[in-house]
């Protein structure tokens, strides 16, 4: 299996966080992810980016997908695989990366908001 290592993370932020620090968060964080498209932040989740609200929903999908499939390779043991950064950048190259996939879950979240949906998943 192979992963990315190339990731942002961010751990500034403390588990309460007052108005008057959230400007120098926002740039910290900001300055953090830099061209990434995601930045895990210690204890508050993740902050995606894309040029589309498509992408930007494919990337969280598959953020959390692959990071289940990583904890669970690196539970087996054994070496794990990493993605060079430039093959990582070679997948990225297409402005609808996630076209086809967004259909399907504008579909889903259409038919669970239906009644009697249940059969439909």
């Amino acid at each position: 299996m192979a992963f990315a290592r190339d990731g942002a993370q961010f751990s500034q932020m403390g588990p309460e966080i007052e108005l008057r620090d959230r400007a120098p968060l926002g740039r910290a964080l900001a300055k953090t992810l830099g061209t990434k498209a995601a930045v895990l932040m210690r204890g508050h989740g993740a902050v995606i980016v894309a040029s589309s609200i498509p992408n930007v929903v494919g990337r969280s999908v598959y953020l959390d997908l692959n990071a289940r499939a990583q904890l669970q390779a690196i539970q087996l043991g054994g070496k794990l695989t990493y993605v060079e950064a430039d093959e990582a950048k070679l997948r990225m190259t297409d402005p609808n990366e996630y076209s086809r996939a967004w259909d399907l879950w504008k579909r889903k979240v259409v038919n669970s908001q239906l009644p009697n949906s249940n059969s439909q998943r």
